[in-house]
């Protein structure tokens, strides 16, 4: 694929144009885009007028994307021996097409399983690292409880388990967003996605530590069930914001995994303004019942003893609800990370992920060749 950036009205025109391509199979899209892609680099090696002077030659990204929709189809037709058929209707766009802030939460999960099917086939092997680490952690973690082991010594279960889940979660969103980064190994952009992950977690615990301090005269001058009350309500909606607040900052620290460093830390809260309640519903949706599965595995566990060998298998299913959790939260942060950057969903089967032909990378090539030669008439008209 081509690597040259263009002017950021022609990035923008052909990020619109993809999607106005939805009825085309996902090879087709690829092939009119690099031919367009290569045809505004040329452009833009003569000066941004000249780019300018070409988008407009081509009519909006709908009119563009008609032009080969209706004549693409018209081929078809008439290589399949069928006459007419002139023109074609265009309902409104599916779900991959769609902006995120009108999508359902059925639309949601659409993209979600359409980014998982685009993604690099490496999601079972996260996957059972993700099993294996947190099974064992989650049994280590069990038994010290169990045993009656100090607070300190949980600690290096802990930092493990952290650092299994911190590479588990990077290696998924180079996966998923990535065509050429290594998906596994230890590098800077490991480590900035590790170190963003924490301070971000430390700032929302900080938070949550002022706000209670700087409550504590006002639960004191409360009755003892008041004060219960009001503390157990206040730590609520802290963490209701606090979550709110984490998941906007998904896209930034997807950004520091996959070094993407143009995806800041004011460009994720910016970019999520409009979206934060799609956003939400949607990890309630996916994520939140794992979650609570989880608590109640791990509530159930710290309770139990003597240490049986039930105790490992009950580890399992909490790893299980762990991995899930995971891998799921991993899927909607790639998608929003999309939003966020205004990069296209990848199309959902039945749309083909297959690599152009040279048939069609020549009726393309061909179709295109055409309609910039009409666009110029119009345009110099």
């Amino acid at each position: 694929m081509m690597e040259h950036r263009l002017p950021a009205q022609a990035e923008q025109y052909l990020r619109d144009l993809e999607r106005a391509l939805w009825p085309l199979g996902s090879y087709e899209r690829e092939t009119i885009l690099l031919e367009l892609r290569g045809h505004l680099v040329g452009c833009a090696e003569q000066g941004g007028a000249r780019v300018n002077e070409a988008l407009k030659s081509l009519g909006t990204p709908e009119e563009c994307s008609r032009a080969f929709v209706i004549e693409g189809a018209g081929e078809t037709y008439r290589r399949a021996g069928m006459p007419g058929r002139a023109l074609v209707p265009l309902g409104p766009p599916p779900e991959f097409a769609r902006k995120a802030e009108n999508l359902s939460i059925r639309q949601v999960v659409g993209q979600v399983v359409a980014t998982f099917r685009a993604s690099r086939r490496v999601y079972w092997a996260i996957g059972a690292v993700l099993l294996t680490a947190l099974t064992a952690t989650n049994f280590l973690s069990y038994a010290h409880s169990a045993g009656g082991g100090s607070a300190g010594g949980i600690w290096p279960i802990m930092l493990i388990r952290a650092a299994v889940v911190i590479a588990a979660l990077a290696a998924a969103y180079r996966a998923s967003l990535t065509d050429d980064q290594p998906v596994w190994g230890v590098d800077l952009s490991t480590l900035r996605f590790g170190a963003g992950l924490a301070a971000v977690t430390l700032a929302a615990v900080a938070a949550v530590l002022l706000v209670m301090t700087a409550a504590t005269p006002l639960l004191a001058s409360l009755p003892a069930a008041g004060a219960s009350l009001v503390k157990a309500l206040l730590i609520l909606v802290l963490l209701a914001l606090c979550s709110c607040s984490y998941l906007r900052l998904q896209p930034w620290l997807v950004g520091l995994a996959i070094d993407r460093r143009e995806v800041t830390l004011k460009r994720a809260l910016l970019e999520t303004r409009g979206k934060t309640l799609v956003i939400v519903r949607a990890w309630a949706v996916l994520v939140l019942p794992l979650y609570m599965l989880h608590f109640a595995l791990t509530a159930a566990a710290m309770n139990w003893a003597p240490i049986t060998p039930l105790l490992l298998g009950l580890a399992a299913l909490d790893g299980l609800a762990s991995m899930g959790v995971a891998i799921v939260a991993a899927l909607l942060n790639a998608t929003v990370f999309r939003w966020v950057t205004d990069e296209p969903i990848p199309a959902p089967l039945p749309f083909s992920q297959d690599m152009p032909s040279d048939q069609h990378v020549e009726e393309a090539r061909a179709r295109l060749k055409r309609h910039i030669e009409a666009g110029r008439g119009r345009f110099a008209g």
